[in-house]
């Protein structure tokens, strides 16, 4: 679950994900929705990477995720949020 399509979310989610696959050192999906339980179930994912997760909804989603999966999960921050940069 990348934050955005540009910036961070770019260069630290969607282009390794794209050099892994192509490499074939990883098969993923890249999603802009929160799966529901069932559809987590269906993929078995290994590892879920969540970026910038930090909204209400988000954070309700992560603990259905961590109730309903066993996939290693990576909570991903690019800046400290309290102090961002101009």
């Amino acid at each position: 679950h990348a934050a955005d399509r540009q910036g961070c979310g770019n260069y630290r989610v969607i282009q390794p994900l794209d050099a892994l696959s192509r490499e074939g050192l990883a098969e993923g999906l890249l999603s802009w929705n929160h799966l529901a339980p069932g559809e987590l179930e269906r993929y078995q994912p290994d590892s879920i990477v969540l970026q910038r997760q930090v909204g209400d909804e988000q954070i309700e989603h992560i603990r259905r995720m961590r109730a309903f999966s066993q996939a290693f999960k990576v909570f991903e921050l690019d800046d400290y949020l309290p102090n961002l940069p101009i």
